[in-house]
């Protein structure tokens, strides 16, 4: 995880979390991937889009956001799990202080840490706009059911099919109490797979 840019000026702003996870470390093609696995990790793969995706989002915002009269870019972080973890070209350019590698993980540790951290900015002031950005693997639990977003340590089995992913409604719920009057959220996801058990019916075990 990674905090690409952080604007030293005070006021409302946009304050963008970016999620993109294209490694899977469990899922077909991964280091850890068990061929007797559930049905999930034996159907889902790798991912070469969303790291591409989540760059070209967080270059975008830059070059359009940073500086907007009024309420600017105030903050971007940034969680990127790709096969080669080194940003596009011309990402450098416009985060010359970001040092590392970006696309190095996107495993539940990392998202909560950036999370924390955008949320607090979000938080201090009314007038923010808190951005959120997901692009990966995604599962919707029938028809109206919960959807989860699925990181790069989602670990598939019978017993906690969806350990270590996102649930999009406790974090929209979790965002309610958030100061920021302006929340957005952007999700490039699937929401069904024929890979999925269809006893799961819930996201927690």
């Amino acid at each position: 995880m990674t905090t690409l840019w952080l604007s030293d000026e005070d006021g409302p702003a946009i304050h963008v979390l970016v999620v993109g996870v294209g490694r899977y470390d469990y899922f077909r093609g991964g280091h850890k991937h068990q061929v007797r696995a559930s049905a999930m990790a034996k159907g889902m793969e790798q991912l070469t889009s969303p790291p591409a995706s989540a760059y070209e989002v967080c270059m975008t915002l830059m070059k359009e956001l940073r500086d907007l009269p009024a309420r600017a870019l105030g903050s971007i972080e940034a969680v990127i799990a790709a096969e080669d973890p080194q940003p596009p070209a011309g990402f450098a350019d416009l985060f010359p202080d970001v040092d590392g590698e970006v696309g190095a993980t996107a495993e539940l540790r990392d998202v909560n840490e950036a999370f924390e951290r955008w949320y607090d900015r979000c938080d201090g002031d009314r007038d923010n706009v808190a951005l959120f950005y997901f692009c990966g693997h995604g599962l919707e639990l029938g028809a109206y059911g919960e959807h989860a977003l699925l990181l790069q340590d989602t670990r598939p089995s019978r017993f906690a099919p969806f350990e270590n992913s996102l649930d999009v409604r406790g974090t929209v719920q979790n965002m309610q109490g958030n100061r920021a009057a302006i929340q957005c959220f952007f999700i490039d996801a699937c929401r069904s797979s024929k890979d999925l058990d269809l006893n799961t019916v819930a996201l927690a075990p």
